[in-house]
């Protein structure tokens, strides 16, 4: 049986796609929160300084991190700079029970948790440490980082997501 046809966008990794479309329109409105907004330029720049953080603190390609956020623009920093490293994201439902949530953490076994400041004490109340936290935790680490030009091969098809 023959092989379908794969499209050039088939061959590229989440983080690729992305890149392509910053480099096609740097200056377009890539994301809003609020009354702030990034473009893909800018929100490529953070995203490349995010990874450097997490490769900083030992995350690499197929590991987990477990993050507990509600929906915010870092989410996607993380998602996309986990994507650039090869790494996969655990997204945790902050509204699980006590549990339940230890549960899902425990089941991914991550490298890294990264939680918003509104959910560190539930993550401290199920005794787990929070590697970075969202905020200025992430902005001070940001400010120090210069943005990871160097990534490892990742494959397409490698995982990057876990709900």
């Amino acid at each position: 049986m023959d092989q379908p046809d794969i499209t050039p966008a088939g061959r590229l990794t989440v983080f690729e796609l992305f890149a392509a479309q910053a480099a096609r329109s740097p200056n377009a409105l890539a994301l809003t929160q609020g009354d702030a907004s990034w473009s893909y330029g800018e929100l490529e720049d953070r995203v490349r300084r995010v990874a450097a953080v997490l490769s900083s603190r030992g995350l690499a390609a197929g590991d987990r991190i477990a993050l507990l956020s509600e929906n915010r623009h870092e989410y996607v920093e993380i998602e996309l700079a986990a994507a650039l490293l090869g790494a996969i994201v655990a997204c945790q439902n902050w509204r699980l029970a006590p549990d339940e949530l230890r549960h899902c953490i425990d089941l991914v076994e991550p490298k890294l948790v990264i939680a918003s400041p509104r959910h560190v004490s539930l993550l401290e109340n199920l005794g787990r440490t929070t590697d970075l936290v969202i905020g200025p935790d992430l902005e001070s680490a940001l400010t120090e980082a210069a943005p990871l030009t160097q990534a490892p091969a990742v494959d397409p098809e490698s995982g990057l997501v876990i709900l």
